[in-house]
């Protein structure tokens, strides 16, 4: 089961997230509850054993990588709590409690999965699926990202361009 998470991480065309507080790689885990909807699927959780932070990451999803403050430190990715017109909307800042004073939006992408193979196709297709959407689509890559990038070349729809970069 452990192999599986690995390789469907290594498909989805992510890096290897590192810890925000701690600026360690990221534990890789596993769900291995068996009457969890997300049974197999791989995760990232902080690797710090004593003083571990909250972060978490779905290993399957294509997350581009975060920027570095000026520290030079991998940023935070935060939420905006405040009421107003950029309320729930992700930024990154600075991880230390002595911040350097970075800010940047989270470029708001679609986010896509790889949900499963598509039966007696040949050659081999697997399926994804845009979670804004729920809009599905097939293609031969096996990675996450290069099937998305060929889907927005050769297949890209009118839902997608609301969703699409700011």
């Amino acid at each position: 089961m452990y192999t599986r998470a690995v390789a469907a991480f290594r498909a989805s065309g992510s890096i290897h997230p590192v810890c925000p507080t701690h600026q360690k790689f990221a534990k890789l885990c596993v769900v291995k509850d068996t009457m969890k909807d997300n049974y197999g699927r791989p995760f990232f959780v902080c690797s710090e054993r004593r003083n571990s932070c909250k972060f978490w990451q779905w290993g399957d999803v294509f997350e581009g990588p975060r920027p570095l403050c000026q520290h030079g430190m991998v940023c935070c990715e935060r939420k905006v709590k405040k009421d107003g017109p950029n309320q729930n909307r992700l930024f990154y800042c600075c991880p230390k409690d002595d911040s350097c004073g970075f800010f940047e939006w989270k470029q708001q992408g679609p986010r896509v999965t790889n949900t499963g193979i598509v039966l007696f196709s040949n050659p081999l297709q697997y399926q994804y699926m845009i979670e804004e959407t729920g809009e599905t689509f097939n293609s031969s890559k096996s990675n996450t990202k290069e099937a998305y990038d060929e889907f927005r070349r050769f297949g890209l729809t009118s839902e997608l361009d609301k969703i699409d970069l700011l």
